[in-house]
């Protein structure tokens, strides 16, 4: 597998014809003359099939994901074996189980995560999904906004923003042991979270959240050192926290924002010089 599967989404894209938001994954498939069905088979949620007696494409979704955007983007990444791996064509079926779809394991096998990079571009092409963003904060209620226009998971959609968005903050995806199991930052999030112990530390909103209490359903502040590793920064700065709660996956879904910090020279998609725009983030408010 060699392909660069943000480009082989953008071809397919274009081939296709969609110009538009959201893709409509069946109607794609009917195109391609791919079989598309569901059924319950837990723990495995995508299989990518071809069968050469009957010289048929096949993709099956677990029927049991309850979420419309995790189910689409689950069959785009099933698409995206299609696109990706010839070995499929020689009747060797792809099964990926629920945690190497959709951005679950950051540890997942390369192939899987090359068919999750694929699905977000297929799903979310960024000149079309940086249109729907404009000049959004990097809040929780505006990427359940733009996940609810693409009909994708919300942990897919945050992901994108984060490659997208041009302000300084990070996603942290927190799970049900207490501890921290990735993290994805903004091109201009340059601080480290504190991945020493990956533990959730009890003073931050997440702690709170992974262990059943209420927490702000915007952002707070929060001290920087309950995060972030300790070089460079000395205790006392605040950042801002968001924790989102996602009891159906028994997950945490966080994101730290410096407001006070935002990029000065843009040219499209570049900036001049790295050195003319950014600082060590300080966080003080």
């Amino acid at each position: 597998m060699t392909q660069n599967p943000y480009k082989q989404a953008q071809l397919f894209l274009e081939e296709l014809g969609i110009t538009s938001l959201p893709v409509n994954i069946e109607e794609v498939c009917q195109k391609q003359k791919i079989s598309y069905s569901e059924f319950s088979m837990s723990p495995i949620d995508g299989i990518s099939h071809f069968q050469p007696r009957t010289d048929k494409k096949l993709i099956v979704v677990n029927s049991d994901i309850r979420e419309i955007g995790r189910k689409n983007f689950t069959a785009a990444h099933e698409i995206g074996h299609w696109c990706l791996d010839v070995n499929l064509m020689n009747g060797k079926p792809f099964i990926c189980k629920k945690e190497e779809v959709g951005f679950q394991e950051y540890s997942a096998k390369s192939c899987e995560k090359l068919a999750d990079e694929f699905a977000s571009e297929f799903l979310m092409p960024r000149k079309l999904f940086k249109e729907l963003m404009a000049d959004c904060p990097p809040a929780w209620n505006e990427i359940e906004r733009l996940s609810e226009h693409c009909k994708t998971s919300l942990l897919a959609t945050a992901i994108k923003f984060m490659q997208l968005t041009e302000h300084f903050c990070v996603l942290v995806v927190n799970d049900k042991n207490g501890r921290i199991s990735y993290f994805r930052p903004s091109r201009y999030f340059y601080q480290y979270i504190d991945m020493n112990s990956r533990k959730v530390k009890p003073e931050s909103f997440a702690f709170k959240a992974l262990n059943g209490g209420e927490v702000p359903t915007t952002f707070c502040l929060t001290k920087a050192e309950n995060w972030l590793s300790d070089y460079g920064i000395n205790p006392d700065p605040e950042i801002l926290e968001w924790s989102l709660p996602l009891n159906s996956y028994g997950k945490v879904l966080t994101i730290l924002w410096d407001e006070t910090k935002q990029p000065a020279a843009f040219q499209g998609d570049k900036v001049s010089s790295l050195g003319d725009i950014w600082e060590p983030p300080t966080f003080k408010k």
